[in-house]
């Protein structure tokens, strides 16, 4: 045992020596090694040992301290290693409960997170994602797109992932997705590449948002800000943001139509202002139902519309025009169909100043308007007049009678040719703000009560009102306003008396009531014409101008009475 010892002592000795860096030569040679190892006498060996040992002292010195160093070295190596491997230990746990910490998080946020291997196969999904398509997880896991999402969004799915794939950039998208119930949601979307040291994508990171009530909250703010709320055209405010970008080469020839709305006022005036919002919804309807859907329609400003049409020339642009006023004229709306004065103007090139040419479409929009009011066949007008005479707000009779006993008073009284005109005009009109009295109180039997009378009573302004909108009623317009005016004051609708009132209208005053009491009215019956000249006398200088009874009165006794159809006849 000792002699196994001591001959791993003296090899190590050996090695040691022969193999030490401090100096470069070999201290003890093979022989004196071979001479201590295979000497048989024990005791021979030891003092051999202890001779070569105090022979070579400094060099033992120098071999222990090495060893310590060696052994110090190694302790100090180990020491490291063993504080190493539990730091690294540490930093798994720590990395382990981190990820399961992660996976807790990506489990319980409402943000969809899923991988993609490549442009069309899922790969890992989260709980948010799998709620929203429906599925379980693993139904999800390793499938292929066109097996989760309908046809068309794999394709567009696949697309930008085909792009990240081949670009290597993250990009954002908003995407329409259908949910497990197969409503429409806006999911914002972003794609990550996921990259390895060489630069190669190992897969597609995705996460997601719904954002659909913020999209629907925008949208409305956009309604606000670009639409007219109550036309659904676009606003000013649109204009002012499109105008730029339609003034570009790619749209030349942009031609664009000026529209003003005739009779806005006197919708809103006479018939209110639901008539005239009714007005308008169904004039911005029309515009936009008679030009092309990439077309462009603005609520310019009260009773204005305009329209840009991009590539289209002046002449395409008459044709859309010759549309619209067509649709026009084959709607049947109360009180009267939409009217629209149009103008329209084209810009070719850039030399074609927009703000020019809109001055142009709007110069020539003003010029019809104009050509129209002024126009005895006054599109409005005859509207209003044939709702008038067909839908019971006044007998046809009655107006020809009127006017034929209007002609003949003119005629005893001298008037002269302008009044007698005027008078004629009045007789045809002086009825026209029934128009604006409920047909269930025109066509009422029996008596009127309060209400009724002071309902009644309102056609005398609306009347007036109407006669004011167009050139050729305009002169009446006070007539009409003053016809049930009393000689004493206590008419309506201001009370005038005496001469104040004008004479037409005193006038026509006695003509109508005489006209009314001995031919009646649904909730008045008819009298004799001698009982009708008693009422007139009675009401002379309280009602009606005494001169003007006295005159009447012998122009209805020096002639023979004739009643309904044979006063259409005289008329003819």
């Amino acid at each position: 045992m000792s002699r196994y010892i001591i001959e791993i002592v003296v090899v190590l000795l050996f090695v040691m020596v022969n193999h030490s860096f401090f100096s470069g030569e070999i201290v003890l040679g093979v022989e004196s090694i071979e001479e201590l190892l295979f000497s048989n006498n024990i005791s021979t060996q030891i003092g051999d040992i202890y001779r070569f040992y105090l022979e070579n002292e400094r060099l033992f010195n120098i071999m222990i301290n090495l060893m310590f160093m060696i052994n110090l070295v190694l302790s100090l190596f180990l020491i490291k290693f063993y504080k190493s491997y539990r730091e690294t230990s540490k930093d798994k746990e720590d990395l382990i409960k981190k990820l399961k910490g992660q996976n807790v998080l990506l489990e319980d946020i409402k943000i969809h997170v899923w991988t993609f291997k490549d442009k069309e196969t899922y790969g890992l999904v989260n709980k948010a994602h799998a709620e929203f398509i429906g599925k379980s997880k693993e139904e999800i896991e390793d499938s292929n797109i066109y097996n989760i999402y309908t046809k068309e969004e794999a394709k567009r799915s696949i697309n930008h992932n085909r792009r990240v794939f081949r670009e290597k950039v993250e990009i954002y998208t908003e995407e329409i997705f259908k949910d497990k119930n197969g409503q429409d949601r806006i999911l914002a979307v972003t794609r990550t590449p996921k990259l390895d040291n060489q630069g190669k994508i190992e897969y597609l990171i995705c996460s997601a948002s719904d954002i659909t009530a913020h999209k629907m909250t925008e949208e409305k703010i956009r309604n606000m800000t670009y639409y007219d709320s109550l036309t659904g055209a676009y606003n000013r405010g649109y204009y002012e943001y499109i105008l730029p970008k339609l003034d570009r080469e790619e749209n030349f020839p942009l031609s664009i139509i000026v529209a003003d709305l005739n009779g806005l006022k006197l919708a809103n005036d006479v018939f209110g202002h639901e008539a005239g919002d009714k007005l308008l919804k169904t004039s911005a309807r029309i515009l936009k139902e008679s030009i092309r859907g990439h077309d462009i329609v603005i609520r310019w400003g009260g009773d204005e519309f305009c329209a840009f049409l991009p590539n289209t020339s002046e002449a395409e642009a008459k044709v859309i025009i010759e549309r619209i006023q067509r649709n026009c004229l084959e709607l049947d709306l109360a009180p009267f169909p939409p009217n629209v004065a149009l103008g329209t103007a084209t810009k070719y090139s850039f030399s074609d100043k927009i703000e020019d040419v809109f001055n142009k479409a709007e110069n020539m929009m003003y010029k019809r308007k104009s050509e129209e009011k002024n126009n005895i066949n006054n599109p409005i007008l005859a509207s209003l007049i044939e709702r008038f005479l067909n839908n019971g707000y006044e007998e046809e009779e009655h107006l020809i009678r009127v006017r034929e006993l209007s002609l003949k008073f003119a005629n005893k009284l001298g008037l002269s040719e302008n009044l007698t005109n005027k008078l004629f005009l009045l007789a045809e009109f002086h009825d026209i703000g029934r128009l604006t009295v409920s047909s269930g109180i025109l066509h009422k039997r029996g008596e009127l009560n309060r209400e009724d009378l002071d309902e009644l009573d309102k056609h005398i302004e609306a009347g007036y009102n109407i006669a004011k909108n167009f050139k050729i009623l305009n002169p009446i317009s006070e007539l009409i306003l003053y016809h049930h005016e009393n000689w004493d004051g206590s008419g309506y609708p201001i009370g005038l008396k005496g001469k104040e009132i004008p004479l037409l209208s005193r006038v026509l005053r006695i003509i109508d009531a005489y006209d009314i009491m001995i031919n009646g009215r649904p909730y008045r019956q008819a009298v004799s014409k001698e009982e009708a000249i008693r009422v007139l006398q009675e009401g002379a200088g309280i009602k009606y101008d005494p001169e003007l009874v006295s005159q009447f009165i012998e122009l209805v006794e020096d002639n023979q009475e004739v009643r309904g159809d044979k006063w259409k006849e005289i008329a003819e």
